[in-house]
Formats: C-alpha cells, structure tokens, sequence
C-alpha cells in the first residue's frame, strides 16, 4: 500500500518513463525520505498500538483496547465467534506488559485467521513489535522462539519503522534480511532496498560487494523504471564509486590489492572497459596469490565464475582465463 506522495511519485515516473524506454527522460526526484520509509504509508509512523480494531468487535463505543485490558477482557471466555479476536486482544495486554515472546507466539497463529482484515493487520503488528525490541538479536530470539517466518513486506515495513526512529544500524540489519529473501521479487522493490542500505550505511562501514551502484544500472539498464529513477538519483554516487572502482585497479600492487580490485569491478556495470579491467585484476589477483592461501584462490575462481554466470565473459576470455588457472595449478602442484 502506498501514501499520497508515493502515489503522486508514481505518477511523475509514470510520465518520465515509457513502457519500451532504456532511459529516463527529466526522471522525478525521488525524495530521500520516501526511499529511507518505503514502503510505509505518508502518516505511518511506530505506534505502540493494534492495526485490527478489536475493542469495537469486543466493547461498546467509548471503550479502547487499553482499557479492555486494564479490565482483564482478554481472560473472559468468549464466544465461539469472538475466540481469535479474544486472542489478538491477549496478544496485544501481553505486548503492554513487556512478554513480547507470548504476543509473537498467539499472533504467528493468528495469521491463518479466518476473520476478515485481521492476518493483515498481525503481518502489520508484527512489525510494530519488532521495533519495540532492543536489538536484532533479540528479535531473532523472538521470531525463533515461535517458529514463524517473516516475509518480505513485514521486514521492509519494520526496517522503515526502525529507519523512522533513527535506528539507523538495525535498519541496515534488517534491511539486509530482506535483500537476502528477495531473490524473485520485483526488480523495483529490490532497488528500493539497495538504495536505502546505501543511504543508511555509512561509508566506512561498506564493503566494495556492497555498493548498490551495479546492481541498480544492472536493473535500469532493463528498463525497471523505478531502477531507472533511482539510477538517476544517485547518479553522484554512482561517479563516486565508478571512480573509487579505477583508482583501486590503478593502484594495485598486491595479490590483496588486486583481488580488492576484482571485487569492485564486479559490483560496477555500465563502462564498457570494466569487465576488461575486472578480468585483468583477476589475472593479476590468481598469478600473485600464494599457492598456500587457498581462499585467495579460491576468491578469484568464484569471481571468474560469476562473470561467465553473468555473461560478462567472452568465449575467447573465458578459455583465456581457464588456461591461466590451469597453467598456474600446475606450478603450484610442484
């Protein structure tokens, strides 16, 4: 579900962007705070409170859910009609009391629940709870300790809350969660993702196989065109790291360096000279590396792997490089 000011950025996208583009003509402005929030609502905000109105299903008019547990509603026996609404209630009295454990615990059951609104309201409760945790650690205790999965909306809607509360590690940590799972979700979703790790993650804190840049081009380039606004977003980030990306292939000296070299080349697309530059690093990289250091090794190979995977490689490259592994094996087996 979207806001009012996502869908008003959708509609500027949708007047950018034609359906058979490769590029965005004057892309809209995504606004740093809708990509740190998505997927959340315009006045969505952490809440300590139930999505499902129980207290009207529960009490008269005047009567909040507060007070219903306040009263102990939730240990009365209720009819048949009632029981799952009689056990979010009991889930929510025990989130108040801190035993967050039992609230994860009835509302994982309470997903399958035949009540109309109420598993989509648990999937957005689940979530609020989860930022009033202290840590991930603890949350993964939690969710562990109930056996449920979370899927992919209930983690971008906690890591947005945890973004929302200035949170900003956990979101990352949470963030990445999802970037784990969501190998067959819409490329767009993906590169709201990867941009909001970007503009989460400080830069001493990435990794050269974190940066966004390549794997946003990769999609715009397809013609996503959320990728494709995004793109044009970052487009300063983009120079930064295609210009971070040169200077460590420049400067590199030592099989470390030119496997780190490798490595940015690989999280890079879009020159036509970085598949080159990546394939000699790698060849620096393999003819550099001790024989004892099998994970070098080991690194380079997987690397030479993803390229081909990815259709970076030529045939005349790809045999190249064969040859050169199976020449430098043979001195090593010496």
């Amino acid at each position: 579900m979207f806001g009012r000011r996502c869908w008003v950025f959708i509609g500027a996208l949708a007047l950018g962007v034609t359906a058979s583009a490769k590029t965005v003509t004057n892309p809209p402005q995504i606004p740093l705070d809708l990509l740190l929030r998505w997927p959340l609502r315009f006045a969505d905000h952490p809440d300590f409170a139930p999505h499902y109105a129980v207290a009207g299903d529960l009490a008269t008019d005047g009567v909040d859910w507060l007070h219903l547990c306040e009263r102990g509603a939730h240990k009365r026996a209720l009819p048949l009609r009632l029981a799952d609404q009689g056990r979010y209630l009991t889930a929510w009295c025990a989130a108040v009391d801190h035993d967050f454990d039992t609230a994860f615990g009835i509302l994982a059951r309470l997903r399958e629940s035949h009540i109309h609104g109420l598993p989509d309201a648990v999937r957005l409760d689940i979530a609020t709870l989860l930022v009033q945790l202290p840590d991930l650690a603890s949350a993964r205790r939690a969710i562990g300790n109930n056996s449920f999965d979370l899927d992919l909306g209930v983690l971008d809607r906690t890591a947005a809350l945890l973004a929302d509360l200035g949170r900003d590690a956990d979101a990352v940590d949470v963030n990445s969660l999802a970037l784990e799972s969501d190998v067959e979700s819409a490329p767009g979703d993906r590169c709201m993702r990867l941009a909001r790790a970007d503009l989460l993650t400080p830069d001493s804190r990435k990794t050269p196989s974190q940066y966004f840049t390549g794997d946003v081009l990769k999609k715009a380039v397809s013609g996503d065109p959320t990728c494709q606004v995004i793109e044009a977003r970052f487009s300063d980030r983009v120079a930064t790291a295609h210009s971070r990306s040169r200077d460590s292939f420049l400067s590199a000296q030592t099989s470390n360096a030119w496997l780190n070299a490798a490595v940015q080349e690989f999280a890079m697309v879009g020159p036509a000279d970085v598949d080159a530059r990546e394939l000699e690093a790698l060849t620096h990289a393999y003819k550099t590396t001790s024989c004892s250091d099998v994970n070098g090794l080991g690194t380079v190979r997987l690397l030479v792997q993803n390229l081909a995977i990815d259709d970076r490689l030529t045939t005349t490259e790809r045999d190249g490089f064969a040859s050169l592994l199976r020449r430098e094996d043979a001195l090593c087996a010496r």
